[in-house]
């Protein structure tokens, strides 16, 4: 069959993008019926063929049929059909602009063709093939497609069944992401993968898709970002007295008609999406208030300040200021930036003396007159709002008279001592040295001044000062100078094992249950070790204080002693219960960790250790460690 007879045969239409507007001409008299109603009827309707304002409806209607994403495989598809034509000579150049023949033969081809020469997938064939039907249903023209029930599909679905059992089944198998595989990816997002913002968005988005049960095109994009349609930071609203956000879901799969789906997420003890996604909240809106410190936005500043006087300098006063102002900003935009503030100014502590010095004295909490932030109007009139006007060159304090001749103030003798005394007492907690350098900003300002684009110092800030966990406090009273990065990377760094994994996990965040709790809830009779029965069972006398359980470290330690490739390990608390411990060498990188796994689980069965003899049992963890 040559290209004047694939002319004469099919309807060729313009290649564009006009659904409505678009020439259709054949060739030469064709005998099937529908070809004449379908010129019969674009033809008859000049008038809504130029019409530009219904066109443009319909167009839109017509790009809303399917998805972007969709939409850009049906051009694929077509592109890759048109190409397969074209190198077969099938199909010329000078009618490029035009739809391409399509028939029972050329698509069976086709296949072949994506087959053998592209090696495409299955599904993939599939959705190019989707992809060449809806190009002609879009122009209303009638193809073989349309023909099911008459059996004109049949050998297309029988080569299509073919494909796929022709197809090697992918050797990847998808596995969902666990609560054990979501805490090693936050962890490894700790230690710094992307760069520190990117981390945190990589973790908030983690997070949120897992608590709230998410597909990955919900809170991810494709292409260019859409903000109609992709999760924006003003999507996020925080109620932090609740401890809880709303983040409205634009799209998703089960909203077809885009109305927005709001889903909550709370806080809890572990890995919280809402610490996470609080943290980027912050991170992100204290970089509009860089503006109000930099010296070449002066438009900003003054518009600003026309809105908001009071708050138009942040090293002024202290963040009991900002907290007060704060229920008189309307504005929400501008609001969620002070609040940002608010939380990073309680964070940032003075590292040197010159940045105490330039700490504010008025609203300050940590400045307290009668345990309360203070502010004196008539010191501020003259000059006096920062430590740094309180003390002389020689980094010493003035003095009562030297201050009255200095600022020309009147001031009372217990008031001026007072603001100094609570001066000299917030010094105090700091442990600063006086030292020669000077400061002119603030800590916080310069935290958040501190580069022209960006937010790293930003997020280090309010990364580093995390408040530790009860269970760490706890634990930190009984053992000192703890790696807790190093410890909860070795619940992943040493086996596979998911039971281990837990194991350790409830060792660490000292939840594992023992017979001190059990007692509470009135299941035993006693709260006494179930090894010795002569002291309270807690975690760190149930694996290492213990009189028999420490007979038991001592037969092993007697076997370790006789091997060559470990030295200088010397068992302690840290060592059992953590599996950390300095200047131990050895060429098994994950032997101390697994070793430590294997020997708790063994131990958390309290009468294995009378059933066996001591020699056995260390036969046993050689095995499960080697």
């Amino acid at each position: 069959m040559g290209t004047s007879d694939l002319e004469n045969r099919w309807t060729h239409t313009r290649w564009s993008c006009n659904v409505v507007g678009f020439k259709s001409k054949n060739r030469s008299p064709s005998s099937k019926p529908w070809r004449h109603m379908l010129n019969h009827t674009h033809s008859s309707a000049p008038q809504l063929a130029s019409n530009v304002a219904l066109n443009a409806h319909l167009n839109r209607l017509w790009s809303a049929v399917v998805s972007k994403g969709t939409q850009t495989a049906y051009s694929t598809g077509m592109t890759c059909y048109i190409k397969f034509l074209l190198t077969f000579g099938l199909f010329q150049t000078m009618f490029y602009h035009r739809l391409p023949p399509v028939n029972e033969v050329y698509l069976q081809y086709f296949i072949a063709h994506c087959y053998g020469v592209l090696q495409l997938k299955h599904v993939t064939v599939k959705t190019y093939l989707a992809g060449v039907r809806f190009f002609y249903l879009q122009r209303g023209i009638i193809t073989i497609f349309d023909h099911r029930g008459s059996g004109a599909l049949n050998r297309l679905q029988s080569i299509m069944r073919g494909y796929k059992k022709l197809q090697a089944p992918t050797s990847r198998k998808g596995l969902p992401i666990t609560y054990t595989v979501l805490a090693r990816i936050v962890c490894t997002l700790h230690a710094g993968v992307l760069g520190p913002l990117n981390d945190l968005v990589m973790e908030c988005m983690c997070l949120t898709a897992f608590f709230r049960f998410l597909r990955c095109g919900e809170i991810t994009c494709t292409a260019r970002f859409d903000p109609s349609a992709n999760i924006c930071l003003s999507d996020i609203k925080f109620d932090f007295a609740k401890r809880k956000c709303t983040i409205l879901l634009k799209a998703s799969k089960t909203d077809p008609f885009q109305v927005g789906v709001p889903i909550i997420l709370f806080s809890n003890s572990s890995l919280c999406p809402f610490s996470s996604l609080r943290k980027l909240f912050h991170t992100r809106t204290l970089q509009r208030l860089r503006r109000l410190e930099s010296s070449g936005d002066q438009k900003y500043k003054h518009l600003f300040k026309s809105t908001h006087p009071y708050l138009c300098k942040l090293g002024e006063f202290g963040v009991t200021f900002f907290e007060r102002k704060l229920s008189l900003i309307s504005n929400e935009f501008w609001k969620s930036c002070f609040q940002s503030f608010i939380v990073l100014d309680k964070k940032i502590k003075p590292e040197s003396f010159s940045s105490f010095l330039t700490e504010p004295i008025f609203y300050n909490p940590n400045i307290k007159i009668n345990r309360k932030s203070f502010f004196l109007k008539y010191w501020f009139e003259k000059g006096v709002s920062q430590i740094i006007d309180l003390v002389k060159a020689n980094k010493e304090f003035l003095s009562y008279e030297e201050f009255n001749d200095m600022y020309g103030i009147c001031s009372y003798y217990l008031e001026f001592y007072g603001v100094v005394s609570s001066v000299k007492q917030y010094l105090g907690a700091l442990n600063l040295v006086p030292t020669d350098s000077v400061e002119d900003q603030r800590c916080v300002v310069k935290t958040i001044c501190s580069s022209k684009s960006g937010s790293k110092h930003i997020y280090f800030s309010l990364v580093s000062t995390e408040v530790k966990t009860k269970g760490q406090e706890k634990l930190e009273l009984r053992f000192e100078n703890l790696n807790w990065n190093n410890i909860y990377n070795k619940i992943f760094s040493t086996t596979q094992d998911v039971k281990l994994r837990w194991f350790q996990y409830k060792i660490t965040h000292r939840i594992l249950t023992t017979n001190t709790f059990l007692y509470l809830l009135t299941y035993p009779q006693n709260d006494l070790c179930s090894f010795c029965h002569n002291e309270k069972e807690t975690i760190t006398h149930l694996f290492w204080e213990c009189d028999i359980i420490k007979q038991f470290w001592d037969e092993v330690s007697l076997w370790i002693d006789q091997c060559f490739h470990v030295y200088n390990m010397t068992f302690c608390a840290e060592l059992i219960l953590f599996g950390v411990q300095e200047n131990i060498k050895t060429d098994k990188v994950m032997v101390i960790g697994y070793f430590n796994c294997a020997t708790t689980t063994v131990l958390t069965r309290s009468y294995l250790i009378y059933q066996l003899q001591v020699n056995h049992l260390i036969t046993f963890i050689f095995n499960t460690i080697s």
